[in-house]
């Protein structure tokens, strides 16, 4: 059976704090330890508090493009020059969002999120490099814990096309196999199976944001026991869950939609 257990922080995390020891005080202060082939959930917020990637709105300068996308969609240009230095592309966007790809993920202004930042001028950018962050927690977290398999996720919230609403989805991982394949496993009926990936990491942030929430719950951990996860101590990358743009069934089939001159 699967436990999932919020860890509520022992004080809301300051910027510039120890990740490690933030999540290990947080764990003390909830009567909680980690075990072995426990799964941790940290919240990408926390995660880029910790590595100090606050910045004021104020400071940034747009440019012609950040001019021209704050005009178009209705946004701070401000915020929209963040989303430009902080994403590897632009897509598009509705009112007051830009829709970018950010590590091969597609995410609202490049993860960037002005909720609990603090002042109305703040806002906290995504970790700079999420697999390592999640790595390195990993490390201090098996030493302080004397620990062998132990899965960490950088985790946050995004929105799936044409559905209402955020859900949790993981962008950085160590310790466990973010996908696993099923591609020449049987069904009930013997039948094998021809496409079905898990996406096990992002299935474990799912569950694990019913109880990290979106608000004031100061919930930024969550411990995942008795998780069905593929523990390794390989390095895990972004390639691990990539899927490139032409094989992937939304992007590459939107492409062709409106490259054949459809409107929707």
């Amino acid at each position: 059976m699967i436990n999932v257990i919020p860890v509520k922080a022992y004080r809301i995390i300051s910027k510039g704090e120890d990740l490690a020891k933030a999540v290990t005080a947080s764990l003390a202060y909830n009567k909680e330890t980690i075990k072995e082939k426990d799964v941790i959930i940290v919240s990408s917020k926390v995660t880029a508090l910790c590595e100090d990637r606050a910045r004021d709105l104020r400071r940034a300068t747009p440019s012609r493009e950040a001019e021209s996308l704050g005009l178009e969609y209705n946004m701070s240009p401000q915020l929209a020059q963040l989303v430009i230095e902080n994403s590897d592309l632009v897509i598009g966007g509705v009112e007051k969002v830009l829709l970018t790809m950010v590590n091969n993920t597609l995410i609202a202004n490049a993860g960037i999120d002005k909720s609990n930042a603090g002042d109305e001028d703040t806002v906290i950018l995504w970790p700079s490099k999420p697999y390592e962050s999640a790595s390195n927690l990993r490390n201090e977290l098996r030493d302080y814990y004397k620990l062998h398999d132990l899965g960490v996720i950088i985790s946050d919230s995004h929105v799936t096309p044409l559905r209402s609403g955020v859900i949790g989805s993981m962008i950085g991982v160590a310790g466990i196999r973010p996908v696993d394949d099923c591609i020449g496993r049987t069904d009930l009926f013997g039948r094998k199976m021809q496409y079905t990936k898990r996406a096990v990491a992002d299935q474990l942030v799912s569950a694990a944001h019913l109880v990290m929430g979106e608000c004031d719950e100061i919930v930024p951990f969550v411990l995942i026991r008795g998780a069905n996860a593929g523990f390794t101590n390989e390095i895990i990358n972004v390639n691990d869950s990539k899927v490139l743009f032409k094989d992937c069934l939304f992007m590459n089939s939107i492409r062709k939609y409106f490259q054949e001159g459809n409107n929707l």
